[in-house]
Formats: C-alpha cells, sequence, structure tokens
C-alpha cells in the first residue's frame, strides 16, 4: 500500500497536470481570438482602401497640355485652359492686367489718347508713372503726341505672348503697327517688354476702380527691340498733335 505521503505527492502532480491543461488551454483561445481580430483589422482595412480607391479612380484625369508654335519666330507657348476651377485664376488677372497695360502704354489713337493716358497712370508705381509722363511729353522727340498726333496716326499693339520669368515679374512679347493718316501700313516692330508689377489692394476712387479694381502696378518697364524677329525696326513720324497733354494721375 502506497503512504500517505506518496499518495499526497501523487495527488499534487494530478493536480499541477489539469492547471498546467488548463492555462495551455487558455493560451490558445487567447491566441485565436488575437488571430480573429487581426484578421478583422486587416479585412477592414482592405475594405476601405478598396472603397477609397473606386472613389478617387474617377477623379484622377490626364491633363494635356497645349504647346502654340509661332512659325515666324518659333517662340513656343503653352495654351492652358480655364475648367472647373482648377487653373490659377491669379494667372489669368495678371495676364489680363499686363496685356492691357502694354496696350494702353505702347498703343495710340488720337481719339483715345488722354483716356491711355491716365490708364496708364492709374496701373503705374510713382516711379514709372514719372518716365511715362516724360516719354509722352511733347518736348520728348519720340513721344507718340508728336510722331503720330497731327493726322489720324494710329499704332496697333498685338500681344504674342506673356511669360512669368518670375514672382512678380513678366516678360511681355508684342508688335506694333504703325497706320499713318492715310491709311498707309508700317511693317509691324516686334518689341519685348519686361514688366515688374505687384497690387497694392483696392483703389480708394471710383474712376480708378472701374479701370484698376485690384490695384495693379507697375514698378519697373523696361522696352526692348525683339532681336529674334529678323524684320526691321520702323516708325513713320507725324506732326506735332494739337491733343492737350494731361497730368499724371496719382495712384490711390
Amino acid at each position: 500500500m502506497a503512504s500517505n505521503i506518496e499518495r499526497k505527492e501523487f495527488s499534487n502532480y494530478l493536480t499541477e497536470a489539469k492547471s498546467w491543461e488548463t492555462d495551455k488551454v487558455a493560451q490558445l483561445q487567447n491566441s485565436a481570438k488575437k488571430a480573429w481580430l487581426v484578421a478583422i483589422a486587416a479585412g477592414v482595412i482592405a475594405a476601405i482602401s478598396v472603397i477609397t480607391v473606386a472613389i478617387l479612380g474617377p477623379q484622377k484625369t490626364a491633363v494635356p497640355y497645349l504647346v502654340r508654335v509661332d512659325n515666324s519666330t518659333g517662340n513656343m507657348e503653352v495654351v492652358n485652359a480655364i475648367k472647373d476651377g482648377q487653373t490659377s485664376y491669379g494667372d489669368v488677372l495678371n495676364k489680363f492686367n499686363l496685356q492691357w497695360y502694354v496696350r494702353w502704354r505702347e498703343g495710340y489713337s488720337r481719339y483715345t489718347i488722354a483716356d491711355y493716358y491716365n490708364n496708364v497712370g492709374y496701373m503705374s508705381a510713382p516711379k514709372v508713372q514719372e518716365q511715362y509722363a516724360a516719354y509722352i511729353s511733347k518736348t520728348n522727340p519720340d513721344s507718340p503726341l508728336r510722331k503720330y498726333g497731327g493726322g489720324l496716326g494710329e499704332v496697333v499693339v498685338t500681344i504674342k505672348s506673356i511669360t512669368f520669368l518670375r514672382e512678380g515679374v513678366a516678360l511681355v512679347r508684342f508688335s506694333k503697327k504703325i497706320i499713318n493718316e492715310h491709311g498707309g501700313e508700317a511693317e509691324p516692330t516686334h518689341w519685348l517688354a519686361t514688366i515688374a508689377f505687384m497690387y497694392s489692394g483696392t483703389p480708394q476712387l471710383e474712376a480708378i476702380r472701374a479701370i484698376n479694381p485690384l490695384g495693379f502696378q507697375a514698378l519697373e518697364y523696361r522696352l526692348d527691340a525683339d532681336q529674334t524677329v529678323g524684320e526691321t525696326q520702323s516708325s513713320v513720324a507725324q506732326p506735332v498733335s494739337k491733343i492737350a497733354e494731361p497730368s499724371v494721375p496719382a495712384v490711390q
């Protein structure tokens, strides 16, 4: 017969074995729960990814760029279309202001020169106003008032391209066609205008806001002949104009 000590030791052994099996089963159950949680989380992430791709897929579109090449000069210009508000309207407004500034500053018509003069003043910083006033003054031999003002002389400006060299600096390519008082046309001349510009805010005067609502200001203006065009730069001189010389308007 087994002694009491042996029976006690055997009972302890059975208890420990039962406890080990119970712990092992509990560990397996915990591992199974964790595996299911991981599998469920992975499934949720996969479902979210599929849904996201399905939502964003139709919105992904290829944007073509149209490049226009001038056959006579070889100049290239990227043509952007405004579509669904995705194009920068800042560049569009900048080009709008720049092209009208050049048209008013370089163009001429005896019937609208006073308006051109005022508009250039509205869109120029004080230093550029002074330079333009000196240029258009009848004391300047190259003033359009002296060249074209006596008859029906007219200067028609055609904007060819506007390129932004950096923030606030643009290069405007344009041509000028001079029409004399008898309706004869000279060969067009080709020019480059380098313009540094900024926006000073909405002008205070209603008359200026009607022309320049955002406060466009030309800070510097430089004009050079476009050497990439092989045509001869020419001009037609006309008698002195009788149009009164307006004063430079103050920029508000």
